[in-house]
């Protein structure tokens, strides 16, 4: 393929993109909260010379359903989101969740044009998560010594551990940390089981992996083992983890086991980690509902209330005073956002936007099935197969659907398939 003068441009600006891709909590800017990073400032320079470089192409890669699939929830949350009275909030959400189609589509299209481009980013995406595994020791190690920074999080009687801190780092929350450690951690992984590397990047972030006290660790891991060689062509393995490691995650999230001595005076009762009801009771145990089940609930009815275009952008927690003034929603819960990528594409768009959801993933789920069948030794297509089939089970308790590195994820995925892009060359 013979190269243009800004292609040199667009795959450095593409690496940096990719390298600053962990460092998700650098600054804030008014009326932009975090919305805007180190990242936005790579693509506002990228995104010209890719958009010169793509209409120079004769041959544009087919449009694929997940394409498709987000234009058409954009275009379901537009309806709310610039309906009057228009929320600002909303407005930036709406804007953020634009540029995310943008960014996908783009370097979906561009890969198809550069053979090395998958081993070249992921490579790029591992080296940014040494930095921010290097925050996350600094932010411990600075907490330890008395002094509190962003770098962790501190939890007050947090479930079966009590106050502790929660390592963070530059990601910006302890579940960031993981789900951005999964790529660069299955791809250290691989390299090791495939030729003996040392796994540096793995080894490196394992201690703050587990510092974080997050269940997500839990998706890493078997992200991990979906994508190992020796269990790739052993589905009969495979299965039964997946549903036995979602079992395990789901019940984990929505549900607090409690010996029921402690419950009376239990301080979970009206922390913001449960709702405060406790659903089942035994002689010694009892299980106590999380206040994900209390978000899903709300989710739901509002989503109901509004079936066919939704809240729009970011517009849930708009709703929650009105559902705790009516005694749908507990007191003691902050107005937080849907944490369900599903729960929360139905009240954000209703109908039309789950069902723009649900083509979406149809769409990932055909390309991770035809990775499978046609080419099975792809350690690095494998590695994104392992990250959806991981992220895909979190979803559940995760929207996803705003977060840049599920879409760079889904871009290399799409745009990535052919030639091979095989883990023996990433460095």
């Amino acid at each position: 393929m013979k190269q243009a003068a800004a292609d040199p441009w667009i795959r450095w600006l593409l690496v940096a993109y990719m390298f600053l891709l962990p460092l998700r909590r650098i600054y804030f800017l008014p009326g932009f909260g975090s919305r805007f990073q180190l990242t936005e400032l790579a693509f506002l320079l990228l995104a010209p010379l890719l958009a010169y470089r793509l209409l120079q192409l004769r041959e544009w890669p087919k449009a694929s359903a997940l394409t498709l699939g987000f234009a058409a929830y954009l275009s379901v949350l537009a309806v709310s989101t610039f309906a009057p009275p228009t929320d600002a909030r909303s407005l930036v959400e709406w804007l953020g969740r634009s540029y995310l189609l943008l960014l996908f589509a783009g370097v979906a299209a561009y890969l198809h044009r550069w053979p090395d481009g998958v081993a070249r980013l992921i490579r790029a995406w591992s080296r940014g998560s040494l930095v921010m595994g290097a925050s996350a020791y600094l932010g411990y190690g600075l907490a330890m010594a008395g002094h509190l920074t962003p770098l962790v999080s501190v939890y007050e009687n947090y479930p079966y551990f009590g106050t502790l801190y929660r390592a963070t780092g530059v990601a910006g929350g302890a579940t960031a940390f993981v789900l951005l450690s999964i790529v660069p951690c299955v791809a250290s992984w691989l390299r090791w089981r495939t030729r003996g590397t040392f796994p540096f990047v793995l080894l490196f972030l394992a201690l703050p992996l587990v510092l974080t006290f997050s269940k997500e660790v839990l998706l890493l891991v078997l992200a991990v083992g979906i994508a190992d060689p020796a269990v790739r062509p052993r589905k009969w393995m495979l299965y039964p983890a997946l549903v036995l490691g979602a079992g395990l995650y789901w019940f984990t999230t929505h549900y607090i086991v409690q010996p029921v001595q402690e419950i009376a005076g239990s301080a979970y009762a009206q922390e913001e980690f449960t709702s405060g009801e406790v659903v089942w009771r035994g002689e010694d145990f009892q299980l106590l509902e999380t206040s994900y089940v209390s978000l899903k609930r709300a989710a739901l009815l509002v989503g109901l209330r509004h079936p066919w275009g939704g809240v729009g952008a970011d517009g849930f927690p708009l709703q929650l005073p009105a559902l705790r003034a009516e005694g749908r929603y507990p007191a003691h819960l902050p107005d937080y956002i849907p944490h369900s990528t599903w729960f929360g594409a139905f009240s954000e768009g209703g109908f039309p936007g789950l069902a723009a959801v649900f083509v979406m993933a149809w769409s990932l789920l055909r390309r991770g099935r035809a990775v499978a069948a046609r080419i099975a030794e792809d350690d690095l297509q494998w590695c994104l197969v392992a990250f959806f089939a991981a992220v895909a089970i979190g979803s559940l308790n995760m929207d996803l659907l705003h977060l840049r590195f599920f879409w760079i994820a889904a871009a290399l995925l799409v745009g990535g398939g052919l030639p091979a892009h095989r883990t023996a060359d990433v460095p």
